[in-house]
């Protein structure tokens, strides 16, 4: 009978800082008839750990890729948001300016004679 455990440790690392580490743990137990079968068991334990590291990698970084685009696309509207009120604004004392300049105006030409 033979027992494998398989450890193995991943670093978190690329265009996005994720900080952390992953550590995952495969353990088998086996009947084996020679050493060739035992190394042939272990290799397929190390692939089998490597694909799910892989699976699980990719998940967190499409994961926080997600939440990172979705935080620059909120950040966008709030700066247009804000732009938008801003002329608004902007617009909105202008008409109240040239409407107090209108009527300002209005009775001084009323107040001329007309030929």
């Amino acid at each position: 009978a033979c027992h494998k455990r398989v450890t193995s440790h991943e670093l978190l690392a690329g265009p996005i800082v994720l900080g952390g580490h992953l550590a995952r743990q495969e353990t088998e137990h086996k009947k084996l008839s020679d050493e060739t079968v035992h190394i042939t068991h272990l290799g397929a334990m190390i692939e089998s750990l490597d694909n799910g590291f892989r699976k699980s990698l990719e998940h967190i970084h499409m994961q926080k890729a997600r939440e990172i685009i979705n935080g620059t696309r909120r950040l966008e509207l709030e700066v247009e948001k804000a732009r938008t009120n801003a002329f608004q604004m902007d617009l909105a004392k202008a008409v109240a300016l040239r409407l107090h300049k209108k009527g300002a105006a209005a009775p001084q030409a009323a107040a001329t004679p007309q030929q």
